[in-house]
């Protein structure tokens, strides 16, 4: 064991040479009055992200601690390999997707590339303890950037040749290195990168989602404002980003040589003195200080770096618990935690510009590290599986029920920071977005992905939002053909789309096979004991027949359409799993009837379809399977009161408009005549729906690219307000290249459950939840875009993940 007490600091400060250069070269510009061109390599910076830091597969780590996998050749020849089709779809990215200069794109590309050969290089000079080499390559790295600096300050007409000099330099030094290290087997090859491939979910993630970032801020703002941003974020970042690309992982070799825990006095020095700093400018720029006016900056920028600075200290943390979760990366789940972390983050951008404008934007990088915090320690609770972890003193089981009944419980609320309540029965937000009712349920959906951690066993669902992610996202941009104004439309259009997508993992992380104890059902069943009454109640005493907005102390949003499907599907799922208990079997009776009385006040087509065709099934099940003859009073139950109800809504406006028809079938049917499905005897909702589908559909198939990448504008709302239909909508939008995930879940969902159709129709629970999940994907989203709106759309993959998650639970079982 060695003797050394601390960190020989050459060998991680020469690697930071390299990684961080480029984005010091950002800040300098930012700060010294050339914005433009700092927001141009702050973007560039972002391809070479999502291409090269994609592909690391957090490189660095597995090399310095990685006890042996993988071989310093083996790793440079994998890179050396890869190395031209990462560099071409950088520029790619560069010149189409955020429409840089071809000169300024090649040569920052050609930098990343020799960056890329030399980390290799420098972590075997860090290895071998090679501090002369370190010392010299540093100091000439120093050199080089500041010469390149002051040229471009000079003049900017010198910026591509000073660039180029500074891109090809550093490749004189690893090129003995490249020519004399001696190839290994092609079988090694593919075994560094197989031993990778586990980390480039996480590494892809991360820098993907950086380039958006990057672009997405680039395309809202101008260039000068995008460059004062990127520049103001580098500084409070530096540190952060660092800690975990550079002085993070040479601890943890220090800590492995050693035997033991080590953390560098000046870190600790540093993140005081940096909190200090951030607070500090923070406090400046809000009472204006005069003095920051004398830098040139605006005291945005100055309000940006301070949120920032104080962002660092927390990302410091936070990274430091990343990197104990890779030391025992065996256990770990990066993957996870990092998608989360960094499509949140992006999809906070359009939030915060529809919301504060502009000057919210300094705000970024203190909501990525908090995020970062948050779930990269939600990962660390199970990093080995500990299925009875308490979180603030409260068990597993408390926590799930907790989610589950605000997953389902109607309560919305306004970002202006009020509870939504009002008389009007419809809601007119004016297109402001603080107006616009939210669900409870947001909360509940991301505070149970935090709390439950366990982000293993969503892997599926993960890849699939992070494939959507990107192609909606990729399309957006080709799509837009650079007009500004769209780009914004989509990207606010995009944030909607996702928002609900996180409920999926969410599903399919929830239950564990020692854990299954009915708690989402026992959720669903009390919080509709609740609602149901509570809202009958409220609109029969305003004297009304159709199903009234109001429970007493709150209003719901979308109560006649969305609403009343979700409510009565999810009681439908707790019907079928509780009914063998006779404490919830008593429930039931009473609450069956006021449930499709429920499903017929709301005066929903599809409710009401729902509702009586699951109780049927339900009844037909009990019947011909258990012989239940109790079951028949289930069936008056919900036969009775309905017919009751519908006869006294028989004059009803809203009744006669949406069941009009079935009085002409029922004239035609007694007096012989023939029947047929035609616009007169439809329903006058469903020839709507008819009409919708075609005119989106002709727009949809104008021509190949519009059909892949979807439309570059919004459709005409003097034509139709909506498709009415999720996947047309989601096609005319996105195209159908970015929708592909989808139809691969949902296919992969339905060969699943028919593989597995003998142990379905022989499980009651489990039969209840498929017919629910499918009818909610095959038929409600067919009828209505619910996947778009946040309160059904959540509840809806929620219970998908689950249905997934037991699906494959049964799978596994029957395999062993």
């Amino acid at each position: 064991m060695s003797n050394q007490k601390s960190i020989n600091y050459i060998f991680p400060i020469s690697y930071m040479s390299i990684t961080q250069s480029m984005i010091a070269m950002v800040i300098g510009l930012s700060i010294f009055g050339k914005s433009e061109l700092a927001a141009e390599i702050a973007v560039v910076h972002g391809a070479t992200l999502a291409t090269f830091y994609a592909f690391s597969g957090n490189f660095r780590n597995i090399i310095l601690y990685g006890k042996g996998q993988v071989s310093l050749p083996m790793m440079l020849f994998s890179r050396l390999i890869i190395l031209i089709p990462l560099a071409a779809l950088a520029y790619f990215m560069c010149m189409f997707l955020a429409g840089i200069d071809h000169a300024l794109a090649l040569v920052l590309v050609v930098r990343r590339c020799v960056e890329w050969i030399n980390e290799v290089h420098l972590c075997r000079v860090e290895v071998q303890k090679d501090e002369k080499f370190a010392l010299i390559f540093l100091t000439l790295q120093a050199v080089s950037l500041l010469t390149a600096f002051g040229l471009i300050l000079i003049d900017e007409k010198y910026a591509i040749a000073a660039l180029s000099v500074w891109a090809f330099l550093p490749l004189l030094f690893s090129l003995r290195f490249i020519v004399f290290e001696k190839m290994p087997p092609l079988k090694e090859i593919g075994k560094a990168l197989s031993t990778t491939l586990p980390h480039f979910g996480s590494t892809a993630i991360i820098g993907f989602s950086l380039f958006m970032f990057r672009l997405i801020i680039f395309l809202l703002t101008d260039k000068t404002m995008a460059g004062d941003i990127f520049g103001a974020i580098a500084v409070g970042s530096f540190m952060g980003s660092s800690f975990a690309n550079v002085l993070g992982p040479s601890i943890a070799l220090h800590e492995e040589r050693t035997g033991a825990r080590y953390f560098p006095p000046f870190i600790k020095t540093a993140i005081c003195f940096i909190l200090f700093i951030g607070l500090f400018l923070v406090t400046a720029s809000f009472f204006q200080l005069s003095f920051l006016e004398l830098t040139g900056k605006k005291y945005f920028f100055w309000t940006t770096a301070g949120f920032s600075l104080v962002g660092g200290v927390i990302m410091i943390k936070a990274q430091s618990i990343k990197l104990a979760l890779l030391k025992h990366y065996e256990n770990a789940d990066i993957f996870g935690p990092d998608m989360l972390i960094h499509i949140l983050l992006v999809a906070s951008i359009p939030c915060l510009y529809f919301t504060g404008g502009v000057k919210s934007f300094s705000l970024l990088y203190l909501i990525n590290s908090v995020l970062s915090l948050l779930f990269y320690m939600s990962a660390k609770r199970f990093i080995k599986d500990n299925e009875s972890a308490m979180l603030l003193g409260v068990s597993d089981a408390h926590i799930k029920f907790g989610i589950s009944f605000l997953l389902i419980f109607p309560l919305f609320f306004q970002l202006s920071g009020r509870i939504f309540h009002t008389s009007e029965l419809v809601l007119n937000s004016d297109a402001i977005i603080t107006q616009v009712p939210l669900p409870i349920s947001i909360i509940a959906c991301y505070a149970g992905l935090l709390a439950l951690g366990r982000y293993k066993k969503a892997y599926m669902s993960m890849t699939v939002i992070f494939l959507l992610f990107v192609l909606t996202v990729l399309t957006t941009i080709i799509a837009s053909n650079g007009q500004i104004a769209v780009e914004r439309y989509k990207f606010l259009l995009l944030f909607q789309y996702m928002l609900p997508c996180f409920a999926l993992p969410l599903g399919q992380l929830f239950e564990s096979e020692k854990n299954g104890k009915l708690i989402v059902e026992k959720a669903f069943f009390f919080t509709i004991l609740i609602i149901v009454p509570l809202q009958l109640l409220s609109t029969w005493i305003s004297g009304t027949i159709r199903l009234d907005h109001s429970v007493f102390f709150f209003s719901i949003y979308q109560h006649w359409e969305f609403v009343p499907v979700i409510l009565v599907s999810c009681f439908l799922v707790s019907l079928f799993s509780l009914w063998e208990y006779p404490g919830y079997r008593k429930g039931f009776f009473i609450m069956i009837p006021l449930v499709e009385i429920y499903a017929a006040a709301s005066c929903s087509m599809l409710a009401f379809f729902i509702a009586t065709a699951g109780l049927t099934t339900f009844i037909l099940f009990r019947f011909i399977r258990y012989g239940d003859k109790k079951i028949i009073v289930a069936l008056l139950c919900f036969l009775i009161p309905v017919a009751g109800y519908f006869y006294s809504a028989r004059s009803d406006f809203h009744f006669t408009q949406k069941y009009g028809f079935l009085k002409e079938v029922k004239e035609n049917f007694f007096s012989g005549n023939k029947i047929s499905l035609n616009k007169k005897i439809l329903p006058t909702n469903l020839n709507d729906r008819f009409r919708d589908w075609e005119l989106y559909s002709d727009s949809i198939m104008t021509d190949g690219k519009t059909f892949l990448l979807g439309n570059n504008k919004p459709f005409d709302r003097a034509l139709a307000t909506s498709a009415h239909n999720f996947f047309l909508d989601f096609i005319y939008n996105f195209g159908f290249l970015a929708i592909l995930p989808i139809f691969f879940l949902v296919g992969y969902s339905l060969l699943l459950a028919f593989k597995l159709r003998g142990h379905i129709f022989k499980s009651q629970r489990l039969l209840g939840l498929c017919m629910v999940v499918f009818f909610l994907i095959l038929v409600d989203n067919n009828f209505k875009a619910t996947f778009r709106q946040p309160y059904p759309g959540i509840l809806i993959f929620f219970l998908w993940g689950l249905l997934l998650n037991r699906l494959m639970t049964l799978k596994r079982k029957i395999a062993l």
